[in-house]
């Protein structure tokens, strides 16, 4: 609580509402808490080594921009954060098949060269399923 004022005129504030006093009236209002507000900044995801990964919700996909060359990114939530994946030909061609709000794990399996002699970082994409949908469409028959 903080207290403002003089003898004829007090104002105290509380966290959650303020208290005016002005001689024989007083008036209480209500004040709505403040938003908390933290800036989201996704971390780069940047794998090291082979079997390095990263598993999360795929919150958003942009393509690669043909005009400008800049290549396509991922946005993936996980526990620990926001993190943003850089697309490589290898990693579109993989992430073509996740949708938006699927869960994902990108693991980085290594490198290779391509058929110019240039390393080529490889990567596994999986999608989680849900335990009913592996199910879904098997009927039982009767033989």
């Amino acid at each position: 609580m903080t207290e403002h004022g003089n003898e004829n005129h007090k104002v105290f504030m509380f966290d959650d509402f303020s208290f005016y006093k002005e001689g024989k009236f007083s008036l209480i209002v209500r004040c709505k808490k403040m938003d908390e507000w933290k800036t989201i900044e996704p971390s780069v995801w940047k794998p090291e080594q082979e079997g390095d990964k990263i598993m999360g919700v795929l919150l958003n996909k942009e393509p690669k921009d043909e005009q400008t060359g800049m290549s396509a990114r991922y946005y993936i939530e996980n526990e620990n954060g926001m993190f943003f994946v850089w697309g490589t030909a290898v990693l579109e061609d993989r992430m073509q098949y996740a949708k938006v709000g699927n869960k994902i794990r990108i693991t980085y399996t290594g490198k290779t060269k391509n058929k110019r002699n240039q390393n080529v970082n490889l990567y596994r994409v999986e999608v989680a399923h849900a335990e009913s949908k592996k199910n879904e469409g098997i009927n039982d028959v009767g033989i």
